[in-house]
């Protein structure tokens, strides 16, 4: 399970790199297409290394690249 979670966090932080914008759950979804509860578990991995972090904004949660899209991020 943790060589899948390392490989899934590897992929979302792919995806900023691709995407370069804050993107919420529904649109990692839909790119890396794994199981809801495996992509929240690479969040909390990603957050917990300072990778990533989480805005709010109009009752939607926004994940943001902590090198890129901080000053970018809603």
């Amino acid at each position: 399970m943790v060589i899948k979670l390392g490989i899934i966090a590897g992929e979302i932080l792919t995806v900023f790199e691709n995407v370069k914008k804050p993107i919420d759950l529904e649109e990692v979804e839909s790119l890396i297409e794994q199981p809801t509860n495996i992509i929240l578990m690479a969040f909390g991995w990603l957050i917990r290394q300072g990778h990533i972090h989480i805005h709010q904004k109009d009752n939607k949660f926004y994940i943001c690249c902590s090198v890129d899209d901080k000053a970018r991020c809603p």
